[in-house]
């Protein structure tokens, strides 16, 4: 069962001793009693990939006590970090009721959760699935929280670690399960969103015989919300899918991988890809410079720092090639994870990025260097190596990822008697292509042409008595419109 950890995007508390004081860049959050304080948390909800099985919402306590916490639903979601007080929500709008706590008004007691504080230093978490599909379910593209004590009559004062806290481990987090293998059987049509929290989008397309397949085209009509063309790093942070890419060559070679499976079983950031498709090795720098496959990023950092490089992925052999910014004069090598098949996170550099834009682009080796990838981190926390080591659930878990770009996926797979097939235990000698195609340069309005190949020197793929055709979203938090088209070489 595929699992994202999402960090908080914006958080603060708030005061009835100081009404009118904003306290967003804290690196602690508070719940108290007496002079009440409370506490608003928000995470993103747009890069969901699947139905959601299981929601936890993860805090570090920062002070002494263990006093019974509620964890509402806020419903007044213009809330602002840089603006919220005890009175006014955004700094000038008022409260429902003054303390963001009139009910069905500002907050909600709907799938309301509590629990009791653990201790200093202490991490508590909480299951807040029902209150994360409300939101979902009202079509809020975050789920906004608060946090106060139960019973606010007492002199207790409980502090947690913020999103400010310098410490990437000890932020608030909200871990999000799903099953994002639901395909649709309903046909899209142009008023159909083809982004849907919960779905991978599809339909069966039906026909008699063999065809070979060698397109498929999706019209869609993007409503960019805050569309980029590149990952945008903050606060000492760069994190990205490596199903996320902006350039490429070959893509096709790279294929996703079912993470739930017995046989593998990790968690992922949502996507993760391997080499499943290579058949020719690249041995020499020369080579692998001209020839082969390739997956480019292309990021932002605020300013010059030295940032340490982490992969989450597992990298056989001798490895892989890797470059920044262009440079493949000298293409260095690394490999990721234990070499078993289970990514976990590894450092491969340390490098000093000035302030701009940069890219960062893998190339693919020799075909027997199996290459499972699923996330790229690069942060200037020089500690990040101690709090992963020291923690066998970090190591083996993706981080919260960076505002981004899109890269689109459409899956072709052959049927079952008319049906859907399995996609972990397929009928023999059943095809499952991927092809893939990102945002970098698209208009509002737009055709995604994909190519349909499974190897180098043919296009199309053969599909007897109809196919499934399956869209789905990697990064970004743009919502689509769609309508689907197939090619068949005749």
């Amino acid at each position: 069962m595929p699992t994202i950890v999402l960090q908080s995007s914006k958080d603060t508390n708030i005061q009835e001793s100081n009404p009118t004081t904003n306290t967003g860049t804290a690196t602690v959050i508070s719940t108290r009693g007496t002079t009440v304080e409370r506490s608003l948390l928000s995470f993103p909800l747009i890069s969901l990939p699947g139905t959601i099985t299981l929601a936890t919402l993860t805090l570090t306590q920062a002070s002494a006590g263990t006093p019974v916490t509620s964890v509402k639903r806020l419903l007044q979601t213009g809330w602002t970090e840089t603006g919220a007080t005890w009175n006014t929500y955004d700094g000038t709008n008022a409260w429902g009721t003054i303390g963001a706590d009139g009910d069905a008004i500002d907050s909600t007691t709907k799938n309301a959760a509590s629990f009791s504080a653990p201790g200093n230093n202490q991490t508590t978490s909480v299951i807040i699935t029902d209150m994360v599909q409300d939101a979902l379910d009202a079509g809020n593209v975050n789920i906004d929280i608060l946090l106060k004590l139960t019973d606010e009559t007492g002199s207790e004062n409980i502090l947690y670690n913020s999103r400010d806290e310098p410490s990437e481990v000890l932020r608030p987090q909200l871990s999000v399960s799903f099953d994002n293998e639901t395909v649709s059987s309903e046909l899209l049509t142009t008023s159909d969103p083809a982004f849907v929290n919960g779905t991978i989008l599809g339909q069966v397309v039906s026909f008699t015989g063999t065809k070979t397949i060698s397109k498929s085209s999706l019209d869609l009509s993007i409503i960019a919300e805050d569309k980029t063309n590149i990952i945008v790093g903050e606060s000492g942070i760069v994190s990205f899918q490596a199903a996320n890419w902006q350039e490429s060559r070959d893509d096709w070679q790279f294929q996703p991988v079912l993470n739930w499976i017995s046989s593998n079983n990790w968690e992922t950031s949502g996507t993760t890809i391997s080499n499943t498709l290579q058949s020719e090795s690249y041995t020499s720098v020369a080579d692998a410079v001209t020839n082969a496959p390739f997956l480019k990023y292309n990021f932002f950092v605020p300013g010059e720092a030295i940032y340490d490089l982490w992969g989450y992925g597992d990298i056989t052999g001798d490895g892989i090639f890797w470059s920044l910014d262009e440079d493949i004069t000298n293409l260095r090598r690394f490999t990721l994870g234990p070499q078993t098949g289970t990514p976990e996170w590894t450092h491969f550099a340390r490098v000093l990025l000035e302030g701009g834009t940069h890219s960062f682009t893998v190339y693919l080796g020799n075909v027997a260097n199996v290459a499972i990838l699923d996330q790229w981190y690069f942060t200037t926390n020089t500690t990040l190596g101690t709090e992963v080591f020291t923690n066998s659930q970090i190591l083996t878990t993706p981080l919260p990822l960076s505002k981004s770009p899109f890269n689109t996926a459409c899956r072709l797979r052959s049927l079952n008697n008319g049906a859907l097939d399995d996609l972990e235990n397929p009928v023999p000698g059943a095809a499952s292509i991927t092809a893939w195609a990102n945002s970098q340069g698209r208009e509002a309005s737009t055709k995604y042409n994909y190519e349909i190949r499974d190897n180098d020197t043919t296009i199309g793929v053969d599909f007897t008595d109809g196919s499934s055709i399956e869209f789905w979203q990697i990064g970004g938090s743009s919502d689509f419109f769609a309508a689907w088209d197939i090619i068949f070489i005749d």
